[in-house]
């Protein structure tokens, strides 16, 4: 659970730190009209005003510190304990709430496909064992299968020519691994949570939905490198995103880290065995990386899993790619990253590649994570449902 958590901050930062363009604020209804108009068209959700009797209610209900959620019809009103003089709600909405009495904030919406929904909630205003609630709506889809882990977890340090540094990577390989038995890799952006993913895959494995996959999971940020650094600007998003930090441009260093260093790295341990499919893929802005590496170094991937991603395209794609099957995905909820991972899609139709696109009844969040990947992997390696 604690890798989840942090893993949602991280998500939940990179969100906040984006404007909206100018379609995003045309989707977006504000508090006045909520009330009265239909949500229809590109709007899926909107911000409600709270209904103070029902709030009321809702806190003598709460138990705990983690989020106490409630449904009305496609009214969703989220309440929690605070220690804190202003709080936000993370992670699947992404908004201010308001505070009801001394220790209690609210925050009340109106949501379409509400009945699908599967929502993740975390309350950064507490410090306590349990901190996440989580909203299933009656027709929203049970949650990914998790197993304890049976394969093994390899942690390796790479000296990087790229960065000038000393880079961590996790190499994780599924149950009774043999490589001379044909296997897929998937190259996992944010891969610190390698074997919190490897759990979800392995009852695939099992069942035959998929084939072994191995996954190179490329830890990310600060704590990726060692010792940890502190350069005093956001490397995990340098590292991700062109152009984000112009005085290093880490990113063209994190791509030849990706594709140069930690691949052959995986590749040695595999006794030079080759997969017979190459899928990398990320969220958020991981998701920008995956995608942009797919595009800039094609030769060396033949998937990618686009999830939630937050920028628009910044390299045109070319034939060279022609070979790569894309994968997006981003969740209703989560406005922005919707439109620029749609508008990705668009491009990429334009330019004559495989892709594919799928809404989630969800916002920018970590259990949206879980079913895109496992989704995204079916889909290009396995029983696509």
């Amino acid at each position: 659970m604690n890798l989840l958590r942090i893993g949602a901050a991280a998500f939940a930062m990179s969100a906040l730190g984006l404007p909206l363009t100018a379609p995003q604020a045309a989707a977006r209804m504000d508090m006045a009209e909520c009330a009265d108009t239909a949500l229809e068209g590109d709007v899926y959700i909107c911000r409600d005003e709270i209904d103070a009797d029902w709030a009321q209610d809702a806190i003598a209900r709460r138990d705990g510190y983690a989020p106490h959620v409630e449904r009305r019809d496609d009214r969703l009103l989220v309440v929690v304990r605070s220690e804190n003089e202003s709080t936000r709600l993370c992670c699947s909405i992404q908004e201010p709430m308001v505070r009801i009495d001394d220790d209690h904030f609210a925050a009340q919406f109106r949501l379409r496909h509400l009945d699908e929904a599967h929502l993740f909630f975390i309350n950064f205003g507490a410090t306590s064992d349990n901190l996440t609630s989580t909203f299933i709506g009656p027709q929203g889809r049970p949650q990914v299968e998790m197993r304890d882990l049976e394969g093994t977890v390899h942690h390796r340090e790479i000296e990087s020519d790229a960065h000038g540094e000393t880079r961590r990577v996790i190499l994780y390989l599924p149950p009774d691994f043999d490589s001379d038995t044909p296997f897929a890799l998937l190259t996992l952006m944010d891969g610190g949570g390698a074997p919190y993913t490897a759990r979800s895959l392995e009852p695939l494995m099992e069942a035959g939905r998929l084939p072994p996959v191995v996954i190179l999971g490329i830890v990310s940020g600060a704590d990726a490198i060692i010792p940890p650094a502190d350069y005093g600007f956001d490397v995990r998003n340098a590292d991700y995103l062109p152009g984000f930090h112009q005085e290093t441009d880490r990113f063209t260093a994190h791509l030849r880290f990706v594709v140069d260093e930690a691949l052959p790295l995986a590749l040695e341990r595999l006794e030079g065995s080759a997969p017979f499919e190459h899928i990398i893929a990320g969220y958020s802005s991981g998701a920008t990386f995956a995608h942009e590496a797919a595009m800039r170094r094609p030769e060396a991937f033949t998937g990618a899993i686009v999830m939630s991603r937050g920028r628009p395209l910044v390299f045109d794609p070319g034939e060279d790619a022609a070979h790569v099957r894309f994968v997006l995905s981003a969740g209703l909820y989560e406005e922005r990253f919707r439109v620029r991972t749609m508008e990705a899609a668009q491009t990429l139709r334009e330019a004559g590649l495989n892709v594919r696109y799928t809404d989630y009844p969800d916002g920018h969040s970590p259990r949206l994570r879980e079913f895109a990947l496992v989704d995204g992997l079916l889909a290009l390696l396995g029983e696509d449902e």
